[in-house]
């Protein structure tokens, strides 16, 4: 046989002889493939998450009661009406940013008034969530429940309003 042939037959032997010293080297230290080691401590109680809600939702309570409102669309007054601070994107209608408000929702539509402006409305409709239309005038109902609410502000919600958007 050539010496190459040799060398290389060697060679392989020996690499072979090593790769298989250092893998069970690693078994040793290391747990095998087929085994996983699993520990945890269960210091909470079996019953799942909310279960005591859920058991209240079966028996026929009202699920927005129960539970907090989602970041979808807002959280819906507790209250009639909600007052407080509004808060405008930067740039838009400053004005307006940083004063106080009143609002009251008819009908699925919510009705801002912006103090101290007096004919100046924010109306939002159940789309808008983040946005509100100008109008110079609302219907006599909404203009009424306003009143009222501006009279009694701090029986409303209290809450600072963003609007990123005043069409």
């Amino acid at each position: 046989m050539d010496i190459t042939v040799k060398s290389v037959i060697l060679g392989t032997a020996i690499c072979i002889a090593g790769f298989k010293s250092v893998s069970s080297l690693f078994d040793t230290f290391a747990p095998s493939h087929g085994e996983k080691t699993i520990a945890f401590q269960q210091d909470q109680p079996t019953e799942p998450p909310y279960q005591q809600q859920i058991d209240a939702i079966l028996q026929g309570a009202d699920p927005s009661e129960i539970f907090e409102p989602t970041a979808a669309g807002g959280p819906r007054p507790s209250s009639e009406c909600a007052s407080g601070e509004l808060e405008l994107a930067e740039g838009l209608k400053p004005e307006m940013n940083g004063h106080t408000y009143v609002s009251v929702r008819v009908d699925r539509m919510t009705y801002i008034r912006v103090l101290p402006f007096d004919h100046t409305f924010l109306v939002q409709r159940p789309y808008q969530s983040v946005s509100a239309t100008e109008q110079g005038e609302i219907p006599d109902d909404a203009a009424q429940l306003l009143s009222q609410a501006e009279t009694n502000a701090s029986r409303c919600q209290q809450r600072t309003l963003y609007l990123s958007s005043v069409n």
